[in-house]
């Protein structure tokens, strides 16, 4: 698998083809136990992890339309444009966080939906009409678990596959390689797991 300082082709290709896989894989999403207080169910996106993976390989703005790609399917599943504007903001500050402050990626999310959760959660209020206070904080709340879940997956999956380190441009190449970086993106997949397991199981047809 190509590196971040890969020819332009590469980053083109493995950009599409990722998107296109976590695109595939949120046409088919976890659905959660039903909320009484939401007049829809909750989706998992673990396509999501994709675009996080774009994110360690190319940088920034591949990240961006991976995301993109990532995120189409919930136009359908949501009916709303606002689930595509809020995965690109999460992963455009995310980025920022990780290559200026120098934050692993698990870490970086958490930090965007602590600062910026508020705000988001009075904009899901105000322009989905199905959704009322709890609705939106419960919506809320399984997005942040699913994008730091995916952050740390991401950061777990490019050990597999990625063998020349050097091919990572830095500061991210110690966000995500060093020991602190992998045993702190394992400790999150071990803590999120079992709430996983338990809150997004048994399914149900429809969600959000």
């Amino acid at each position: 698998m190509p590196g971040i300082r890969s020819p332009q082709w590469q980053r083109w290709l493995w950009t599409l083809l990722l998107g296109g896989l976590g695109a595939a894989l949120n046409l088919f999403p976890m659905v959660s136990l039903h909320h009484p207080g939401l007049p829809l169910q909750l989706y998992l996106l673990p396509g999501l992890a994709a675009a996080f993976l774009v994110l360690i390989l190319f940088g920034t703005r591949w990240a961006l339309l991976a995301t993109a790609i990532v995120a189409l399917p919930t136009l359908w599943l949501w009916h709303t444009v606002l689930a595509v504007l809020v995965l690109l903001l999460e992963m455009l500050v995310v980025a920022w966080l990780v290559h200026r402050r120098h934050l692993m990626l698990p870490v970086a999310d958490i930090a965007f939906w602590g600062l910026l959760g508020l705000p988001l959660w009075w904009l899901v209020h105000q322009f989905d009409p199905r959704l009322d206070q709890l609705a939106a904080a419960v919506v809320l709340f399984k997005q942040a678990l699913n994008g730091v879940a995916a952050a740390a997956t991401a950061g777990l999956i490019v050990l597999v596959f990625k063998r020349d380190l050097m091919d990572i441009a830095e500061p991210i190449r110690q966000r995500v390689y060093s020991i602190r970086a992998v045993v702190f993106n394992l400790f999150v997949l071990m803590t999120l797991l079992p709430a996983v397991v338990f809150i997004f199981f048994p399914c149900l047809p429809a969600g959000r």
